[in-house]
């Protein structure tokens, strides 16, 4: 088992080398030398390892935190917000990193109010709120069962009699954008038409530039999902 906390607990007194050896031999890790070093190379701290703990940049730390919490390859992880105190460059680092041990069966599980993280990492989630478990499930289910029927439409700019062409009974358009080359508009098909027929017909009466239905991210599940249950 492992855990890495949203705030750095390393010994000040201690080096990152020494830190790397203690978990070492508290896991008795014999042959580990060469993973550390790959370790340390990886996380670009090789420069770092005689530095102490309390010298290190509060992502310096976390990163430290990181890789002597995998060190000795726990098949069960906890990450507290691993991305708290990251630039971008070092939290795709820490990203990488999680979705590879991901891949070679670790279990992990991951706290984060980064919904965008959630997407991109987690295959099950359970939303929190006000220590109440408020929504679980697969997060390809839970985005499934939030569909609302919303597209987003590009067409080449028609000649004339543009807003006529956008009336039909198959859907509802708003938020139309144009240049002079494109229109770009949102439509809400009726719940019991089926897309196909929405595309057919707007493929019938505009050169169709491209047709995506907007499934709802997890932020905006997440946002949905508390403020109905605040309402109550």
């Amino acid at each position: 088992m492992g855990y890495v906390p949203e705030i750095p607990s390393l010994y000040p007194n201690l080096t990152v080398n020494e830190h790397m050896e203690f978990i070492a031999r508290a896991y008795k890790l014999s042959d580990y030398e060469d993973y550390k070093e790959e370790l340390l190379k990886r996380f670009d701290l090789d420069d770092k390892k005689n530095k102490f703990g309390d010298e290190l940049s509060k992502g310096m730390q976390q990163k430290v935190q990181f890789i002597i919490t995998i060190l000795h390859e726990p098949r069960f992880l906890i990450f507290d917000e691993p991305f708290s105190g990251f630039d971008p460059v070092n939290a795709q680092v820490i990203r990488n990193e999680i979705l590879e041990l991901k891949k070679k069966g670790a279990t992990i599980m991951f706290s984060t109010h980064n919904m965008a993280s959630v997407e991109e990492i987690c295959d099950e989630i359970g939303l929190i709120n006000q220590s109440k478990l408020v929504l679980q499930g697969k997060v390809d289910e839970i985005r499934e069962s939030h569909r609302q029927g919303l597209y987003q439409v590009k067409v080449r700019k028609p000649q004339e009699n543009g807003l006529g062409l956008l009336q039909s009974h198959l859907f509802q358009h708003d938020n139309l954008a144009e240049n002079d080359m494109y229109w770009t508009f949102n439509i809400r098909k009726e719940e019991s038409v089926d897309k196909v027929a929405v595309f057919s017909e707007l493929a019938q009466k505009f050169d169709l530039i491209s047709f995506e239905e907007l499934i709802p991210d997890m932020n905006e599940i997440f946002i949905q999902t508390v403020q109905k249950i605040n309402s109550k």
